[in-house]
């Protein structure tokens, strides 16, 4: 389903980031002074 290959991607964009030592962050709103995303995954 779409929201399994979301949560795939997510997954793998974690690791990527990870591996060149950085932070992938899917936070709804990670700075509060700017919009959100608004993503939801149910």
């Amino acid at each position: 389903t779409m929201a399994d290959s979301v949560m795939t991607a997510k997954l793998v964009i974690k690791e990527l980031a990870q591996i060149r030592g950085v932070y992938a962050s899917f936070m709804p709103k990670p700075m509060s002074d700017l919009n959100g995303s608004g993503m939801h995954t149910h």
